[in-house]
């Protein structure tokens, strides 16, 4: 019984570290920045798009493994862009979305790839 409360808790603080990731991530998007383009390359800002998005993707099945958390990691993609929109020094990109849209894609592929490989 002592052991199913210290996993209880454990869960319930892993949870609350992916959705302060989801905040933190959020929030970075948020804040006026004057970055230089290219960052490194043409469109390199996409790739870290699809890179936070596909951790998120791929920590967030580990917490709950549903297939709706593909559907709330688009709907947080579009509200960061849309949330980019309504800020003057910020603006919303279509690209952006995508690219969100792909790490999704990538981790869940993964993410299946890796449930068939035998253990």
């Amino acid at each position: 019984m002592a052991s199913l409360k210290v996993k209880c808790k454990k869960s319930m603080w892993l949870k609350a570290l992916w959705f302060s990731h989801v905040l933190a991530i959020w929030l970075l998007l948020l804040v006026p920045v004057a970055v230089p383009e290219p960052l490194v390359f043409s469109y390199s800002d996409k790739l870290i798009h699809a890179a936070l998005f596909f951790w998120l993707t791929v920590s967030a099945f580990w917490l709950w493994r549903q297939g709706r958390v593909v559907w709330i990691l688009l709907v947080v993609a579009l509200l960061t862009e849309l949330t980019q929109a309504m800020t003057p020094w910020r603006s919303a990109e279509v690209l952006d979305v995508l690219a969100d849209a792909v790490g999704i894609g990538l981790g869940w592929v993964v993410l299946r790839w890796r449930a068939r490989i035998p253990r």
